[in-house]
């Protein structure tokens, strides 16, 4: 009997022509195969032009999900591969619309939910490193708030005013002591909600804004007199989205949102998804900035004196102007803002008026020749 052989070198399927007499080189149809493009092996054996199976997908590492109320959860909508690094850089959408929190009632809020926008990066030996984490909004009910006693907010160990404690509520307070500061960030806002309404307000915004946050302490940014108590839904909402990855093409014709453009420049990753505007970030300065999957991440820069990343905190005293070193949706856009006033210049003619000379430390100069 003859021997027949049939190679697939030309790794094109053709389907035009009768099965029986496929040139050379060409197939009829394949599913999850590959055609080889290697001489050898390191038997010697050559194998090149060969169909061989595709490996199936193996689970090896998870990165952090946001699970809503609906049951849907957090999905990758973009990814890009580092050859040069041997690792892959995943985007994280959590499951939200643009008008996520008014799609959940207070009575749909059972439990605490973070919700988590990132960047990930998968290595070939299965390690995950969060590279950005943008916590954008926490939902959570009285018990996940507060400490409570017999289902009820313990008053005297709840409120503050001027950092005493308050027995009633009803008295003012601008302070309030939580189970777990760590889980919310510096200017989120808090809705408190009963069945039927709104208990904080400021001016005509049906919530106060988060100032300062000291250990489990939240300083709220005007006093209040509702009684947290009766409200059955919190909701801590950071008004602007960092990443601002969307789950969702649009509300109007649905269907999955993916990002259109990745790519990958030294230390600087950077995308968009025709939508938003453009955004890029530094690697190295967003992984030391960030410490967890779930903890949003800091902003870090170069110290000026030592070249190591630090975080902006131990440069600037921020709790005094009421910032955080969180980072921000204007830290990562490619197109930066422009200045909305001119600077202020005064000249003078004559010496300084305080004391003109001061030492410097820590401070070296260098001279450069010219010739």
């Amino acid at each position: 009997m003859p021997e027949i052989k049939h190679n697939f070198a030309g790794a094109k399927m053709n389907k035009d022509v009768d099965e029986r007499i496929v040139p050379n080189g060409q197939y009829r149809d394949a599913l999850n195969v590959q055609v080889v493009t290697t001489d050898s092996d390191s038997s010697g054996v050559g194998d090149a032009g060969t169909l061989q199976n595709l490996k199936g997908n193996t689970l090896v590492a998870t990165g952090s999900a946001t699970t809503g109320y609906d049951g849907k959860t957090s999905k990758i909508i973009g990814s890009i591969a580092d050859e040069a690094e041997d690792a892959s850089y995943y985007f994280i959408a959590a499951p939200s619309s643009t008008w996520w929190f008014r799609e959940y009632s207070s009575s749909t809020i059972t439990s605490s939910v973070s919700w988590i926008d990132s960047i990930i990066r998968l290595e070939n030996n299965g390690t995950v490193t969060p590279i950005i984490v943008d916590k954008f909004a926490i939902t959570e009910t009285k018990a996940n708030a507060f400490t409570l006693s017999s289902g009820s907010i313990v008053n005297a160990s709840t409120y503050l005013l001027n950092g005493s404690a308050q027995s009633t509520p009803g008295d003012g307070y601008e302070q309030i002591i939580v189970t777990d500061g760590t889980k919310y960030r510096v200017g989120m806002r808090l809705y408190a909600s009963t069945a039927t309404q709104n208990l904080l307000s400021e001016g005509n915004n049906t919530f106060v804004e988060i100032t300062k946050i000291s250990s489990n302490t939240l300083t709220l940014s005007s006093k209040q007199t509702a009684d947290l108590d009766t409200a059955v839904a919190f909701k801590f909402i950071y008004p602007e989205r960092v990443l601002e990855f969307d789950y969702y093409k649009s509300l109007e014709f649905g269907g999955d949102n993916v990002l259109s453009s990745i790519n990958i420049l030294n230390d600087l990753l950077m995308w968009t998804d025709g939508k938003h505007e453009p955004k890029k970030i530094n690697i190295k300065r967003c992984i030391s900035g960030t410490t967890s999957l779930t903890s949003h991440t800091k902003l870090h820069v170069k110290h000026p004196l030592t070249s190591q990343l630090v975080s902006v905190s131990t440069l600037e005293d921020l709790d005094n102007i009421s910032l955080s070193d969180d980072i921000k949706k204007e830290n990562i856009t490619v197109i930066k803002t422009a200045p909305t006033t001119a600077p202020t210049i005064v000249m003078k003619d004559t010496d300084r008026d305080s004391v003109s000379s001061f030492p410097l430390t820590n401070y070296f100069f260098v001279i450069r020749l010219w010739w």
